[in-house]
């Protein structure tokens, strides 16, 4: 299922970045005109349609939504209670289309071997990214944060990984949702918005 042109002015947009990515070569500028958002495993619908539209609404990708995969348990870091995101990016770039990349979404807790957590991993001007809801639920004192900031911070990391897909990287300029931020205070804080620079490498990279 495909996702109709959306009126940017009805939606709310957002991010989250991490420390390393797996990377893959310099390649071709294309037509990236898909991007295929999968469920791994059993999520809360309303959490995958708004990281969806607000790929779209922000990036000016086409979304279509495929049915969920199972759970990668195949990933668990034994000991660990955690899901190595590497696997799951070498498993999510398969069998893709040159004009089509793929965001998996997941509930488990996602790390690196080097990062004790990460929000989300991407495959800078690769074909994947995977991005985890574990972390973006918590609230102050450790309670279950409003839903609302929850789908908040769920659209920025949507946003922010699939934008490193595409082959933008890191930001230094304060209030572009490129920047990095490890913490969710710092998250909450960042506007739904690239800087003019990587508004113009976006464009460029789409071909917009």
């Amino acid at each position: 299922m495909e996702l109709s042109n959306p009126d940017k002015s009805e939606l709310t947009v957002w991010q989250v970045p991490v420390q390393h990515r797996s990377g893959s070569e310099e390649r071709p500028l294309t037509e990236l005109r898909h991007v295929e958002v999968v469920a791994l495993g059993k999520l809360d619908e309303l959490a995958v349609s708004v990281a969806a539209a607000n790929i779209q609404a922000l990036l000016g990708l086409k979304i279509r939504m495929v049915p969920p995969w199972a759970d990668p348990d195949y990933a668990v870091v034994p000991g660990r209670g955690q899901y190595n995101a590497i696997p799951i990016l070498k498993d999510l770039s398969r069998d893709l289309e040159d004009s089509t990349l793929r965001l998996g979404i997941t509930s488990a807790d996602l790390c690196l071997p080097f990062l004790s957590f990460v929000y989300g991993e991407a495959q800078v001007n690769g074909k994947a990214a995977v991005i985890s809801l574990h972390r973006l639920k918590s609230g102050p004192d450790g309670k279950t944060a409003p839903s609302e900031l929850f789908l908040q911070r769920l659209a920025k990391v949507a946003i922010h990984e699939t934008a490193h897909v595409i082959g933008l990287t890191h930001c230094r300029e304060q209030g572009c949702i490129m920047c990095f931020s490890l913490e969710l205070e710092f998250l909450d804080e960042l506007p739904m918005a690239f800087c003019p620079e990587c508004e113009q490498e976006r464009r460029r990279r789409i071909r917009a």
